[in-house]
Parts: C-alpha cells; structure tokens; sequence
C-alpha cells in the first residue's frame, strides 16, 4: 500500500461535508441523558454521558399479545449514523478522480486497503465527535467534566440490575466505548465490502437490517450487540460474553476486507459504471 493512496483517502474522503452529521448523531441521546439527570436531580459527569448512548435495550425474543415493538430511536441513530456518512466514497473514488490514483499506484489490493483504512479512521472520528458532544452536554448541565465516578446514575441506566460499585471503570470503558467502536467499525466494513456485491442502497440496507436484528438476538456471537452494553456479562452476570463478542467483531473485520479483496481482484474497476 502506498503512501500516496494514504493521502488522497486522507484528503478527499476525511475532507466531506457528511461529517458536520457526526454530533447530530448522538444529539438525541446526550438530550436524552441531561433529561434524565435533572429529572432525578443530578448532575451527570462524562462517563454518565457516554454509557448512555450504548446502553441498548434487553433482548426482545417474544412480544407480548397487542404491544407493539419499542426500539430506542437514539440507540439506532448513534450506532448507524457512520453508515450514513461512509457510504458513497469508495464508489465515487471507483468513478471519479480515483481512477488516476489507481492507474499511478498499479495496485488494486493496496488501493483497497488504503480504503480500509480510511474507513478506519472514518469511524474513529465519528467516535471522537460522540466524546466532543458528550463534553458540550456535561458543560451544560454544570456537571464536571472530567469525573469518572461510576454513580447510582448508572446502575439506573441498566434499570437496577446492576448496583454502583460493582462494575469497574475499566470495564465499564469497554462496553461503553471499545466494543461499541469495535461494533460499528464492523459495521461500516461490512457496508463497504457489500458496496463491491450489490447497490449501495441495499447494502446500507442490509448492514442496517443487521444492526437491528441484534436486538432479537442476545448471543455472543451476533457482532451487534457489541452497541448494546446492557446485554455485556462485563455489567450483567449471565448476558453475552465480551471475550467472545470481541473474537466475532474482529471475524466480521477480517471477513469483510478479505472478501472485498477478492472481489477487487476480479473485478474491472476501471471500466466500472455508476
């Protein structure tokens, strides 16, 4: 892989107006949260914040008669919101300027991987924008900033069944943001490499339709529940077990770049159409 395929990923799909959506996707939860905060008469600090917009929902595996399907609007926003904002540049770099980059580096395998690695960084940026926007919320609400005690707020983010203090910071930083990060990362490799098989539409669709489906599916080898910390044995004895839940996140990481691999390979990208 290049260093000049590294740079123009860099310039022309880092440099996108799609990433002023960043904190509007997780707007909704951080208002959410502060609600709930004065609500109950506190004052929520940054890891309050945070663990809120992956908390998910339990597992849904029968509705009862006449109740209708709740599915948090904010949790869907905040853990789809990259596909949105991921989606269309590797076929506009197949169609576009890209076509040069690709004819200069004589590489399919390393133009894709520098896409990969794009894509990378895309979704590191999209975390950094949840922590800049959880930081505008706590300053708002006149909480402290940089406090990381575990409080009663978060044992009532998982309605009680777990207790303050019986979940430590460092895993409670794990389900909150590494697996989520390592979820959504998925996710977005997974949209890219289907981009190679199928129309774009659909496979935002179908990677959406995978996110959500983990709401029905509470095991630990359904990558999505990575978003959902609430179903983490890490918070709650007896949910999906994170080491597990992390080996399939990375099977999906490694899955999608190899398959999009070989369709690069066997396929003319350069006489590719939109």
């Amino acid at each position: 892989m290049k260093i000049e395929l590294v740079k123009h990923d860099l310039r022309c799909g880092l440099f996108r107006w799609k990433y002023l959506l960043v904190p509007v996707c997780f707007v909704l939860s951080m208002y959410l949260t502060m609600s709930m905060c004065k609500g109950w008469g506190e004052q929520g600090n940054l890891i309050d914040y945070l663990t809120r917009v992956f908390v998910g929902i339990e597992p849904i595996q029968r509705l009862p008669r006449g109740d209708s399907l709740e599915i948090p609007l904010d949790w869907v926003v905040a853990s789809c919101g990259v596909l949105f904002i991921n989606l269309e540049y590797l076929l506009f770099d197949l169609t576009a300027s890209g076509h040069q980059v690709i004819l200069r580096s004589g590489s399919r395998i390393g133009w894709y991987l520098s896409k990969c690695l794009w894509n990378l960084i895309s979704c590191v940026i999209y975390f950094l924008g949840m922590l800049v926007t959880a930081l505008v919320f706590v300053w708002l609400d006149g909480g402290k900033v940089f406090d990381f005690t575990i409080g009663e707020m978060i044992a009532a983010f998982y309605g009680g069944r777990i207790q303050a203090g019986t979940i430590s910071l460092g895993g409670l930083f794990y389900i909150t943001i590494v697996l989520p990060f390592l979820n959504i990362t998925a996710l977005s490799m997974l949209q890219m490499c289907l981009c190679l098989y199928m129309r774009p539409v659909l496979a935002f669709l179908t990677t959406f339709g995978v996110q959500i489906l983990a709401i029905f599916l509470p095991y630990s080898w359904m990558f999505s529940n990575g978003t959902m910390s609430t179903r983490s044995a890490l918070a709650i004895i007896g949910t999906v077990d994170p080491v597990i839940l992390t080996i399939s996140i990375a099977v999906v990481i490694g899955g999608s770049i190899v398959a999009g691999l070989l369709k690069i390979k066997g396929t003319d990208i350069l006489g590719r159409k939109e």
